[in-house]
């Protein structure tokens, strides 16, 4: 019997933009913690407010937000490439 041949990898033009979003996707926790850990760490030394919302508060909310709009992004750029 004869098997199929393997398909080759990706590669050329297709397989770059894949790999960077794949990157790209590996470093948002990284990048999440350092955003975080400044603000973590001061948020119980200042005592800054902007409307009654202490600064920290406003300052962590928004990383994360942008956090999760960064991974839906790229979740979706991962899935339409074909390769989520």
């Amino acid at each position: 019997m004869k098997s199929e041949p393997e398909k080759p990898e990706p590669s050329g033009k297709r397989a770059q933009p894949t790999r960077k979003i794949r990157e790209s996707a590996a470093l948002l926790p990284l990048l999440g913690i350092f955003l975080l850990l400044t603000p973590l760490i001061s948020a119980f030394t200042q005592d800054s407010f902007t409307g009654g919302i202490p600064k920290a508060v406003s300052y962590i909310f928004g990383i994360w937000i942008g956090l999760i709009v960064l991974a839906a992004i790229l979740a979706r750029r991962l899935y339409n490439s074909g390769d989520g």
